[in-house]
């Protein structure tokens, strides 16, 4: 009989490449192992992130919502359908248009490991009610996010609130849910098909139904990172990797 490490090596590597998700619930959570966040900036191969990233890390608070030089971190969740093709949409008031879940790190509500993980789920139960959510591992564990991004954002005069431009240093997690709940544009929630994301992105129809193109291309990257590891381990099976020789 014929075998070989292979096997266990591609069961291995199959809950690094989407080939499971995990249920979340806040049993779950609790018992994760928290990166930590100077082991983010180990994860993104861009240069741009990182050196964009240095200064936060080397901020004495990097998860204080008023630490304003160079900003502080959030977490936003790209939460897609079973069939992986819509997107679920919340309406931002301030903003007025149509964005992802996400929000800011909370000390108090998240502990004080900068689990960001933690973060992002209490915004997707605080601004969508989800209790139901399959967490997509990232390549390096499942308590990673999947990608991050660094938002410039303005100074805001805003009547409860008065601060200097900053940056948002944002953790961005993938998961999926059921389209069961019952989500509309006229509630504040609604699921928005990748089709239709990809044919504004495209024509640069910015805004079209409140949907600007950085929100269009960010839904579009985290989908394609998506099936990129999922092709990866399709093409791992294809190979032979898992075959009896």
């Amino acid at each position: 009989m014929k075998i070989i490490f292979p096997f266990l090596l591609g069961l291995c590597l199959s809950t690094t490449l989407y080939a499971v998700s995990i249920e979340i619930n806040s049993e779950i959570i609790e018992t994760m192992t928290a990166p930590l966040i100077r082991d983010y900036i180990k994860v993104d191969i861009q240069r741009c992130f990182k050196e964009a990233f240095r200064p936060l890390l080397n901020s004495h608070q990097p998860g204080d919502r008023n630490n304003f030089n160079p900003g502080h971190l959030t977490a936003s969740a790209l939460i897609f359908n079973p069939t992986e093709d819509k997107i679920l949409l919340i309406h931002h008031k301030k903003l007025n248009q149509w964005v992802y879940p996400g929000g800011h790190y909370d000390q108090k509500k998240d502990g004080d490991e900068h689990f960001l993980l933690k973060t992002v789920i209490r915004e997707i139960k605080e601004e969508v009610g989800i209790e139901e959510l399959k967490l997509i591992p990232s390549k390096w564990g499942a308590a990673f996010p999947h990608f991050f991004q660094v938002f410039p954002i303005g100074p805001s005069r805003h009547i409860s609130q008065s601060e200097p431009s900053h940056y948002h240093f944002d953790a961005a997690f993938m998961f999926k849910a059921s389209e069961e709940y019952p989500f509309d544009k006229i509630h504040g929630t609604f699921w928005m098909s990748l089709e239709e994301l990809l044919s504004q992105y495209q024509n640069h129809e910015a805004l079209k139904d409140g949907i600007s193109l950085d929100t269009c291309a960010l839904c579009l990257k985290g989908h394609q990172i998506f099936k990129n590891y999922r092709n990866q381990l399709g093409e791992l099976i294809k190979s032979g990797l898992f075959q009896w020789f």
